[in-house]
């Protein structure tokens, strides 16, 4: 109702207006009845009265419609308009048609969407099978050209795995498996995994944690989160040569934390750092950094519904924190739902 005479006040205003004048012209004219210049006045706004509650009546769906805009939480609640006027037929033409249209380029969007991960699927398991024969090529050859050869071949096949990972990020709820998983072993394959460089880098990691810790994961993409975790360690340690990794149990949660003793992260880059793309001061200082790493480690941990945070001081190191619900606490689970 207040939305109707906000939108009517102009018209009342010009109609009264009139009145007003009309009275003035016909005193002016020398009709000084005052009776029947308060009978065309009452009668001009009784006149004006029923054409609002008339048009009030055949607009009141519309404009109850538009007062509920603020509330609205669907598109589909956006097409609910019951129609009784030319104006508002023509509109809520327009909004159904703005609809369909809205809906093809969406279509579109997640075809071509579809089609794009489709081929990059096919790109990165293509560029594997050459990756695997030059592997075999060079493994166990001991002459410095051929270390270097692998170390590039490494960092080509994380690189891949990256693209590989980021593609089925979209359709994460078709691509995981959720099991028991000892968080021990799981951590010490990825540091298996990642010997070549840690040894390159003159990096040795120290592991404290109780063994026999459970939880319910997909062990995959927990591993690929770990990986770019220890990458970064890596990464930035730079002359440091120890890597810290704790695992344990607080309060029904399991807690692992990986610590390096780097170049730290700057305060004012704490809270981007999970961001898309975002590389901070030091992604300006070494160049490898895409930014993506630990996006998709907070993107994956959110689907699988656990939690990681850091902590930092520039000049000192960093600290990455998880933590994982213990078993019994995790029958609410239902990953397709996030």
């Amino acid at each position: 109702m207040k939305l109707f005479v906000k939108d009517h006040l102009m018209l009342i205003a010009m109609n009264l207006l009139q009145l007003c004048l009309l009275l003035s012209v016909l005193w002016l004219a020398g009709f000084t009845n005052i009776s029947l210049l308060m009978y065309i006045f009452l009668l001009g706004f009784v006149v004006l009265g029923l054409y609002l509650i008339v048009r009030y009546v055949q607009n009141r769906s519309f404009y109850k419609l538009l007062s509920q805009v603020e509330t609205m939480n669907k598109l589909d609640d956006t097409l609910q308009l019951k129609a009784n006027t030319y104006a508002a037929k023509r509109t809520e033409a327009l909004l159904h048609k703005q609809y369909q249209l809205y809906i093809q380029d969406v279509q579109q969007f997640e075809s071509h969407q579809k089609q794009h991960i489709l081929f990059m699927n096919q790109w990165v398991h293509q560029m594997k099978t050459p990756l695997s024969v030059a592997n075999l090529l060079v493994k166990g050859r001991p002459d410095p050209i051929f270390v270097d050869i692998q170390e590039q071949l490494d960092r080509m096949e994380k690189g891949l795995d990256m693209v590989l990972y980021m593609s089925r990020l979209e359709s994460f709820e078709l691509d995981f498996f959720l099991e028991p998983t000892d968080m021990l072993e799981l951590l010490n394959e990825v540091l298996r995994d990642h010997r070549r460089l840690l040894i390159k880098n003159e990096l040795y990691p120290s592991v404290h944690g109780e063994e026999g810790l459970i939880i319910i994961t997909d062990k995959k993409w927990l591993a690929f989160i770990l990986s770019q975790i220890v990458t970064n360690a890596v990464r930035y340690s730079m002359e440091s040569n120890h890597l810290d990794i704790r695992l344990s149990s607080e309060d029904n949660l399991v807690v692992i934390e990986v610590e390096d003793y780097g170049v730290g992260i700057a305060p004012q880059d704490i809270p981007r750092i999970f961001d898309a793309h975002f590389t901070g001061e030091n992604g300006r200082l070494y160049r490898e950094s895409t930014g993506m790493g630990l996006y998709m480690a907070k993107e994956i941990c959110r689907r699988l519904k656990h939690t990681i945070d850091a902590k930092s001081v520039q000049g000192s190191g960093t600290t990455i924190r998880m933590t994982f619900a213990a078993p019994r606490d995790l029958s609410y689970m239902d990953v397709r739902k996030v």
